[in-house]
């Protein structure tokens, strides 16, 4: 029944001119072209790495290594994947002997590296360099070329499903001959084609399978069918819109061909014009989904995952936040728009104090956006103060190293002696001192916490004291933070300037200002700091 009614919407099409044949799609070359993009992107990122911190030899090694490794993606042999169809797997070695970039630079290192390689290759061919981080030899090979863990990993090119991009439920209409006669379809993916669906109006689905692939497009057909020979569609990804061709052929001899297109049904509500248009302008590659995600004080703000192809990562999906507040749209900053020159991020107004409030970071994490959120606000370099002291508050409410250390860092607070205050007064187990069972002394000075934010912020304070000594427009709570640097360091006097000419500051303004705290706590300090 679903075929008789199919093949009756798509013979009068018959006396309509073929249209141009589908473009053969080839697999290998397409999946070289990826890997091709890829080292060249990534030997472009190492090579501008800041690798100062290096010794010589392994500046010398590093620089050695990305030269083969530029040979390698040059010469543009790869391994091909032979055991497992239709998925992406890394080899380290392929049945033909060609070895993968990674597997390459350490084997021409000499005969450790060789012998490295022949193991990884035996036991664990397939593994992605990531999962043999805590191998110890490759560890020592990293160190002594200068590279990293992470970057080896970004080395080996992604490996995620190839149908990942077409994954979803597309609504389609395919035209056909002269009068554009439409036949309305929806299209249903998984990353697996196995489960790949075509359904047309109140019939049941067509099963799926796939003859080729290759870099954004596929060529998919089902059949035979009843009264037809074959169903064959020809599909190009585009993002949120799938077009190509469609063919079908009869016992007859008969061929019917025709466009077809496709666009992907998305999550949740329809996104308000003003986000479409945001994100619209950032010119992100093939944008697939703007979805809601979560809103916040009860709709004043809603938050929304825009996902689209990653440029340097062919079949691998990235994604970016935006917030949508006041009438205002902005990007959250993450790693993705953090890399950007100018990121049009979301930036607080004076009379925005609600984005700092416990009720905003609250819903804020629940989404797990808190950090993105400080990060967010702590980039703009106008950053009204209301945003660092609303952080610094939020810092009590939970343990959040992260916070803290990026509090620490932002120029809004290292260039605010007040902030510097409070971040120096964050809650740190004490340090302690044990007695050994020689009779030594053993100093254990607490790094765990806040330990490290609240000693950066004491040390930034620490190096301008002497002119905050002198400035009398100095708050006295910042005063105080200086004079009782030793009740928070029992191990260290201070810096520089020396403990001994801030304490004489501190002393001779405490008593100009019969400033009894300071002068208590100055009394305090341990006589080897004096």
């Amino acid at each position: 029944m679903m075929i008789r009614s199919l093949t009756v919407l798509v013979i009068p099409a018959l006396t309509v001119s073929a249209l141009i044949a589908s473009p053969t799609v080839d697999v290998t070359t397409a999946e070289a072209a990826r890997v091709r993009t890829h080292l060249a992107t990534v030997e472009a990122e190492l090579r501008s790495k800041d690798v100062s911190a290096l010794t010589s030899a392994q500046r010398q090694a590093r620089l050695r290594n990305l030269d083969v490794l530029h040979e390698y993606r040059v010469h543009g042999v790869f391994p091909v994947n032979t055991d497992f169809p239709g998925r992406r797997v890394p080899y380290f070695i392929d049945r033909f002997g060609t070895r993968c970039a990674m597997a390459y630079l350490i084997e021409q290192s000499g005969r450790r590296g060789a012998d490295f390689v022949t193991r990884i290759a035996t036991l664990q061919n397939n593994a992605y360099v990531r999962d043999l981080k805590d191998d110890p030899a490759l560890g020592a090979w990293l160190r002594d070329n200068g590279l990293t863990a992470a970057e080896a990993a970004r080395i080996q090119p992604s490996y995620g499903s190839p149908y990942a991009d077409f994954e979803g439920r597309w609504e389609g209409k395919a035209t056909f001959g002269p009068k554009d006669s439409v036949l309305r379809y929806a299209l249903t993916t998984t990353d697996s084609v196995e489960a790949w669906t075509i359904t047309f109006a109140d019939r049941r689905p067509i099963p799926l399978r796939m003859v080729t692939f290759g870099g954004d497009s596929l060529v998919a057909e089902a059949g035979p069918l009843a009264g037809m020979t074959m169903f064959r569609t020809t599909l190009h990804y585009g993002g949120n819109v799938l077009t190509g061709t469609i063919e079908a052929r009869y016992a007859s001899g008969a061929v019917v061909r025709g466009r077809t297109e496709a666009v992907l049904e998305c999550p949740g509500p329809a996104t308000p014009e003003n986000v479409v248009a945001f994100v619209r302008r950032a010119n992100l590659p093939k944008v697939r989904c703007i979805a809601a995600t979560g809103t916040i004080l009860d709709g004043q703000a809603a938050v929304f995952r825009v996902n689209y192809r990653h440029r340097n990562n062919w079949f691998g999906g990235g994604f970016r936040t935006v917030l949508r507040w006041g009438g205002r749209v902005g990007w959250i900053v993450d790693n993705e728009t953090a890399g950007d020159s100018a990121p049009p991020a979301f930036r607080a107004r004076p009379s925005d104090t609600v984005l700092v409030s416990p009720a905003f970071l609250k819903e804020m994490s629940t989404l797990r956006l808190r950090f993105q959120w400080a990060r967010t606000l702590l980039q703009n370099p106008g950053v009204p103060r209301f945003v660092p002291v609303g952080l610094i508050a939020a810092l009590k409410d939970s343990l959040d190293e992260g916070l803290a250390a990026l509090l620490v860092s932002a120029p809004s607070v290292t260039r605010d002696p007040e902030l510097l205050a409070a971040l120096a007064h964050l809650p740190v187990r004490r340090d302690s001192s044990f007695r050994r069972d020689d009779g030594g002394m053993v100093y254990m000075a607490t790094m765990t916490g806040y330990a490290s934010a609240r000693d950066m912020a004491d040390f930034l304070l620490w190096r301008q004291s002497l002119t905050l000594i002198a400035d009398p427009r100095t708050p006295h709570e910042v005063l105080l933070t200086s004079a009782t640097w030793s009740d928070r360091h029992l191990f260290s006097c201070g810096p520089y300037p020396s403990p001994h000419d801030v304490h004489e500051a501190l002393r001779a303004r405490a008593m100009r200002e019969n400033d009894s705290a300071i002068l208590a706590a100055l009394a305090r300090v341990p006589s080897l700091c004096k």
